[in-house]
């Protein structure tokens, strides 16, 4: 038994690189690119899909494994009628980080409710403001706001459902 010396785990096929393990290096994949991502800074010669690697594996797993969160209403007054349905777990902290795709920093936070299963929230509430809504591109609906704040409103963290016919199960869910 092998163990890292960095971190502590069992070293095994799936996360110890091969070429290490012929040169007898103990550090596990995750140690030996935050290895070699440091070096890199150091240097400022890191490259791009290596900074990328490191981040996915330090901030987007443990983001991926939170199942609560909001789903949010963003507007923009360049975009006259139309709202951004997305996710979040911070909702807040998503409409800063539209802020930076625009110079006016004009993005506004509409509306945010809680769910304990954000992903399913959402695709629900996506599949009942398209029925209503009078275009859609991606997550953003020409819709009202009012009207997509009370579809949203009306989803309850019990009433997620598989069902691919969109319209019978909103039939059977919800009485408009």
């Amino acid at each position: 038994m092998v163990n890292c010396i960095g971190c502590g785990v069992e070293l095994n096929d799936s996360n110890w690189y091969r070429s290490r393990k012929i040169k007898n290096e103990r550090n596990c994949i995750f140690c030996h690119d935050i290895k070699r991502l440091r070096r890199k800074v150091r240097e400022k010669a890191f490259a791009p899909h290596l900074l990328a690697r490191f981040l996915n594996r330090k901030t987007k797993a443990p983001y991926d494994r939170v199942q609560e969160g909001y789903v949010y209403i963003i507007s923009n007054p360049a975009y006259v009628g139309w709202y951004k349905i997305g996710m979040a777990v911070d909702a807040e902290d998503r409409v800063m980080a539209y802020q930076t795709s625009t110079p006016l920093r004009d993005f506004k936070l509409e509306y945010k409710r809680y769910f304990n299963d954000r992903r399913s929230a959402e695709r629900l509430c996506h599949l009942l403001i398209e029925l209503e809504s009078r275009g859609r591109h991606g997550e953003w609906f020409k819709i009202g706001l009012k009207r997509a704040k009370d579809i949203i409103e009306c989803v309850s963290d019990d009433s997620f459902a598989q069902n691919t016919d969109k319209e019978q199960y909103v039939q059977q869910t919800f009485n408009f």
